[in-house]
């Protein structure tokens, strides 16, 4: 107690001891299990260990030490190197290197599956499964071929419940890889980089270097983030990473709609993000209508002491595009404050309306003490689009805004003028500047010499 895990048989009968204590004692290599069978069953999914419903509750310390070459094909749900894990689970410390992960069905719905775990489920609603310090490099690929749906696609986790997660990385070079070929009826949703859905479950500090490819002829595409993809319900989260190498990709036929895609948070609810940044890439193409796209997140979330620099938003439909910001395509009734953008590109090829270089819409949202520099939008952005906010409907609240460039906001909002303008000679270095008055750069900023400020560690 610890059992030590030093050979990849070893490695591979954990999966019969479920509740027990395991740690890693050197770096494995699985390349000698042509398939490894998931650790932790669940009835209806995958039969593994002692019984049909065999949910991993023990504990696995990988100690720092890698995992490599990993390989798992297969047409079950609930699939990764822990397919399925319950109450009082504890996986931390693990490192993974050219593992690969396919599932492919034809036949019923394609869901939780992730690179370390497919699904996490704290039945006891008090957040009771702990995963953390997990690297993962390698692939994740499924293919739903039939009239179904596919869901909660992850690099690292496919869904989690009422889960404690931080400390996530899915490295450089990685590729999550979610393929339909089904009929009109069936979607993709709920994919994400680190974590394709989560439901009360903590998250901090997850970082996406990878990329997210989803690709569906003849469905839907929606809730797809580069940190997780859904979220209805969860607390606040601190330190979402969208590395400069890290983008997500969508490319759609068939008509139907594209939603919710973003780098971080695909769809959120009552779900804040604080001390976070985006500096990859999203690009749709479809040929239906694309709503909600972003580099940080949509809905109804609130988002402080964050920024997207160097990041690009890409867009080509042949039909309508709305709802399209850097920071947020929408946002609904809550608070952006002290973020910025910079440096920034936004391409949107169709019929576009509703864009703005900080946010397309805002519901009675308050933004303030933030700033847009040299990240315009496109002259192209049609109609209700503006430099810092693309359209404002219903009350809200804009204080202490700055933007460069033309500034094409209509009007008042609640007696508070739009944004004042801004060039970069009056905030590089400098944290003097009015935008700055609320910010902390003792705790949280620190001032760059020549640069914009930056989160300290």
């Amino acid at each position: 107690d610890p059992y030590i895990l030093c050979e990849a048989d070893e490695v591979q009968a954990v999966k019969d001891n479920p509740t027990s204590v395991f740690k890693v004692g050197s770096d494995i290599d699985l390349s000698s299990i042509a398939n490894f069978i998931p650790i932790g069953g669940c009835s209806g999914d995958y039969t593994c260990g002692n019984g049909a419903d065999d949910p991993f509750t023990g504990s696995f310390d990988g100690d720092g030490y890698c995992i490599s070459n990993l390989t798992i094909d297969t047409n079950k749900n609930k699939v990764g190197f822990f397919g399925y894990v319950e109450t009082n689970a504890v996986i931390t410390n693990l490192k993974f290197e050219d593992a690969s992960v396919k599932v492919e069905k034809s036949g019923s719905l394609l869901r939780q599956v992730g690179g370390v775990v497919g699904h996490a489920n704290d039945n006891s609603n008090s957040h009771n499964i702990i995963i953390s310090n997990i690297n993962f490099h390698g692939e994740v690929q499924t293919n739903q071929n039939g009239d179904f749906g596919t869901s909660n696609i992850g690099g690292l986790l496919g869904y989690a419940y009422y889960s404690a997660l931080s400390g996530l990385y899915l490295k450089k070079d990685s590729l999550v890889n979610v393929n339909g070929e089904a009929g009109f009826s069936s979607g993709i949703s709920s994919t994400g980089g680190l974590v394709g859905g989560t439901y009360q479950s903590t998250l901090n500090n997850i970082k996406n270097q990878g990329r997210i490819t989803v690709n569906n002829k003849g469905g839907t595409i929606h809730s797809v983030g580069g940190g997780v993809g859904y979220s209805p319900a969860s607390l606040t989260s601190v330190g979402f990473f969208m590395g400069e190498h890290a983008s997500v990709e969508i490319n759609q036929s068939g008509g139907r709609d594209v939603s919710d895609i973003s780098g971080l948070i695909g769809y959120t609810a009552t779900h804040d993000i604080t001390k976070s940044y985006s500096k990859g890439a999203v690009i749709v193409n479809s040929d239906g209508p694309v709503e909600r796209i972003s580099l940080c997140s949509n809905a109804f979330f609130g988002i402080t002491d964050s920024y997207v620099s160097r990041g690009k938003i890409d867009i080509n439909s042949s039909s309508t595009i709305s709802h399209v910001g850097f920071v947020g395509g929408v946002i609904y009734n809550d608070n952006l404050y002290r973020n910025f953008v910079a440096n920034s590109t936004m391409i949107v090829n169709g019929a576009p309306s509703r864009v703005g270089s900080f946010l397309g819409v805002a519901y009675g949202s308050n933004i303030q003490d933030s700033l847009v520099l040299n990240s315009p939008i496109p002259s192209y952005a049609g109609a209700s689009s503006g430099s810092f906010v693309g359209t404002i409907d219903i009350g809200g609240n804009l204080a202490n805004n700055f933007t460069s460039g033309d500034i094409t906001e209509t009007g008042t909002l609640n007696g508070n003028t739009a944004p004042g303008s801004i060039v970069a000679s009056d905030v590089l270095g400098n944290d003097t500047h009015p935008v700055f008055t609320n910010w902390d750069f003792a705790t949280v900023w620190e001032v760059v010499p020549g640069g914009l400020p930056k989160l300290r560690d």
